[in-house]
């Protein structure tokens, strides 16, 4: 029976790095990177919009800057570029690491057979509703901001940020987070440790306090499905599938009708279960779920 490697890197990563172990700082000089780069992303974004706007009787005030960034475009250009600014980041990591490409950035589907994969997408809507029920239910005013956006967008729009709120993130985060950030530190660190921390990383990147808490379980449970799988790619399906779910039901939640509380308990229960099921399923049903040390021997 065979067991996963100690990261997603596997084998490649440790030909690489030989018996010099890897610098752990550098990750968050890149994670500190990427952070700077998507404020940066916002102040470049809000000077055209402060130009273009009517401010002749004075400067313009809190409401009104608020106003210019709940529109759908603005916010549809700001996700994209915070996006684009994360990958720019992730690619000058790559440029001046020593490592291969391949070493540094694996990219792989890993252990995972594709009949599991309904179960891991499900189970990533269960780690979201650990981080509702976590963050209180509360909605931040970003997070008010996002669905009047979404909402007010014309349906052409709204479907643009359907698609690439779900792929850009799905795809470069999962990048950055899990196959950049977690491959190294689980080079060095216990796996507990090295998820814990590179989940934490992909928490705080969203910035938004209320966010932060929210999607802090999910972080967690990509992290350990990359893990348990030595593989990225089925976490950027299910981070994918998250995110088409919640902007899809952003869009559609004024024609749904409303679950009533009996309702409602019932489908976070089987997404919790669901999430239970998925835990069990990698770490004692898959062959080579046997614990596995995150320290490279």
């Amino acid at each position: 029976m065979s067991e996963p490697g100690p990261h997603p890197a596997g084998a490649a990563a440790q030909q690489d790095v030989g018996e010099t172990k890897p610098r752990v700082w550098t990750v968050f000089v890149v994670v500190l990177g990427g952070v700077f780069a998507q404020v940066l992303a916002g102040i470049v974004l809000i000077i055209p919009l402060l130009l273009s706007g009517d401010f002749s009787s004075g400067p313009p005030d809190d409401a009104q800057i608020d106003a210019l960034f709940e529109t759908p475009m603005m916010y549809l250009v700001s996700m994209v570029g915070t996006q684009l600014c994360l990958l720019a980041v992730l690619g000058a990591a790559l440029v001046a690491s020593h490592m291969s490409r391949r070493a540094r950035l694996p990219m792989k589907w890993g252990s995972g057979s594709l009949a599991w994969l309904p179960l891991w997408c499900v189970a990533s809507l269960g780690a979201g509703v650990v981080g509702e029920y976590i963050s209180g239910f509360e909605q931040s005013d970003a997070s008010q901001e996002l669905i009047r956006a979404v909402q007010s967008a014309p349906p052409m729009l709204a479907a643009a940020i359907v698609v690439l709120g779900a792929l850009l993130p799905g795809f470069i985060e999962e990048m950055f987070f899990r196959s950049h950030v977690q491959t190294r530190l689980l080079q060095r660190w216990p796996a507990w440790l090295a998820i814990g921390i590179s989940s934490i990383l992909f928490a705080i990147f969203h910035l938004d306090p209320g966010h932060v808490v929210a999607v802090l379980p999910i972080g967690v449970w990509l992290g350990v499905l990359a893990w348990r799988l030595d593989g990225v790619l089925p976490g950027v399906v299910c981070h994918v599938f998250n995110n088409a779910v919640a902007f899809g039901f952003m869009v559609l939640e004024p024609q749904l009708p409303v679950l009533p509380a009996t309702g409602r308990w019932a489908l976070d229960g089987a997404l919790l279960g669901s999430l239970l099921v998925a835990l069990g399923v990698l770490f004692y049903r898959l062959p080579g779920a046997a614990a596995v040390s995150g320290r490279r021997q």
